[in-house]
């Protein structure tokens, strides 16, 4: 059961990289800013939001904690790609070779970082 999960984690990573890499760098690298940012903002709320709201004794408090972390990374990655969607207008014209291959590394950090939240 661990390989099969390890195999679908894996797969996930390649499957954002190569959707990163498919938009090309600029907007891959706006998105690993995002995930990044919302990564740091998550991880400032996350605990003293679950330990001190969240976590009254009942049957939710064995998923408190989880479940507060990715809401929050997840809430803030969408809230950072609106803004950051909504100030960018359009793309930065990059030779198709190089823009696939940075968007494939920016795409596989957000990716490894991405999945390491969920």
């Amino acid at each position: 059961m661990s390989v099969l999960l390890n195999i679908i984690i894996i797969g996930l990573v390649l499957l954002i990289a190569y959707w990163w890499s498919n938009q090309g760098f600029f907007s891959s690298l706006l998105h690993l800013i995002a995930v990044i940012v919302a990564g740091a903002l998550a991880l400032a709320f996350w605990e003293p939001l679950a330990i001190d709201i969240l976590l009254g004794g009942g049957t939710f408090d064995g998923y408190a904690m989880g479940l507060t972390l990715a809401g929050l990374f997840a809430f803030f990655l969408v809230i950072l790609r609106w803004v950051g969607d909504s100030i960018v207008r359009s793309n930065i014209m990059v030779p198709q070779g190089p823009d696939m291959a940075l968007g494939a590394v920016a795409g596989l950090c957000s990716g490894i970082l991405t999945i390491g939240f969920t």
